[in-house]
């Protein structure tokens, strides 16, 4: 690892960078299920699925943004990691990201498919399965981003305590 100059004002804004995005990110899928409950409520109507499944696919997107912020934040993180432990949370953080990166963007077109199959009784029954299943798949995916990000949370902030008191090698 190269000497750095600044070390506790660059981990400072690390850890800035993602509590921010890791707010965001709650924040969009929050927007996301209140989305998608809105859009079974109202399978009845058309226009009302067809708004709400807007709402849901521009939360997903936001999810999408932030998930690649976080990314961001850790990869460049990892320039602070010594020893094989550290190495190892910020590089678990990062391919949970990317799975949960991947299942937003399955969930994306489930909520299409949603969409256009809100017209057919036979095929929005279908595609509700498949979104529930989806759904539940997101749930667990997220779960695991937090567990896996609080580590990585906490990892940074050890850093920044022992570069703030000069005994960051």
């Amino acid at each position: 690892m190269a000497k750095r100059d600044y070390p506790e004002k660059e981990l400072s804004t690390l850890i800035t960078e993602f509590e921010s995005a890791m707010k965001e990110c709650r924040a969009a899928v929050s927007s996301f299920f209140k989305a998608v409950s809105t859009m079974k409520l109202n399978n009845n109507n058309r226009r009302d699925v067809a708004k709400e499944a807007d709402g849901a696919l521009d939360a997903l997107y936001d999810i999408c943004e932030q998930i690649f912020k976080l990314e961001d934040v850790a990869e460049s993180a990892a320039g602070f990691t010594i020893n094989d432990d550290e190495e190892k949370v910020a590089w678990n953080f990062i391919r949970t990201a990317k799975s949960v990166r991947e299942k937003v963007e399955v969930l994306q077109r489930v909520v299409k498919n949603y969409l256009k199959a809100a017209e057919t009784p036979d095929l929005a029954s279908l595609a509700g399965e498949e979104l529930e299943k989806e759904i539940k798949e997101f749930n667990k995916n997220m779960s695991g981003l937090e567990e896996r990000g609080g580590e990585f949370l906490s990892m940074l902030r050890s850093k920044y305590e022992k570069a703030r008191v000069g005994r960051l090698p």
